[in-house]
């Protein structure tokens, strides 16, 4: 496993978390097989999700499978976000096929016990043995986040030498895949429910 320290200082140019999932994103793409971006975030503003458009396009376009998972219990920008989010899908989806890109909603039933990771794991295929780049830290799938504010992240290289991480990171992934909480945003939209308290 290689662990490389990504830092996002507001008060300096240099690389911004953007740029190191564009890195990541490079590496897998270059590889043969079938690439995948998973990510769970917290939260996600409209703008955010305009940033990383383009590279969830370009995993399509490579027949990738991009998979988020969005936390909504931050009610700000949430009306904006869920609609870019569902254009980014119909989108991708028109262009690409229906497997190419799928995003979830994840409602926390406690306000008080809130979904507060941030995890952006990329692979370059489905199988065990595959390349995976896995970055985990502070941001948010927000402008700020991505590109604005102080934030810490480390990201993680590995082979199937960490089978051990990687199963962990598969099992994570899973349990928020497969959670009641987490609506399928096209389910959302069709029954045009509001999951959020206080809706």
């Amino acid at each position: 496993m290689e662990v490389e320290i990504a830092h996002q200082f507001a008060q300096e140019a240099g690389k911004k978390i953007i740029d190191y999932l564009r890195l990541m994103a490079g590496k897998v793409l270059q590889l043969s097989g079938k690439p995948a971006w998973r990510a769970i975030v917290g939260h996600a503003s409209s703008s955010g999700i305009e940033i990383v458009s383009p590279l969830a396009k370009e995993f399509a376009e490579k027949g990738g499978k991009v998979r988020f998972i969005i936390g909504m219990d931050y009610d700000k920008d949430a009306e904006r976000s869920i609609r870019r989010l569902w254009e980014l899908q119909k989108e991708i989806q028109w262009q690409f096929g229906k497997e190419s890109f799928k995003a979830r909603l994840f409602f926390s039933p406690n306000k008080d016990k809130i979904m507060h990771i941030k995890m952006h794991w990329m692979l370059s295929g489905e199988s065990r043995n595959e390349a995976h780049y896995v970055l985990i830290g502070s941001q948010n799938l927000s402008k700020g986040g991505l590109s604005k504010n102080s934030e810490l992240a480390v990201c993680l290289s590995l082979s199937p030498k960490d089978m051990k991480e990687i199963m962990e990171f598969q099992k994570i992934w899973e349990k928020y895949r497969d959670s009641k909480n987490a609506i399928p945003i096209k389910t959302f939209i069709q029954k045009k429910v509001l999951y959020w308290k206080g809706s």
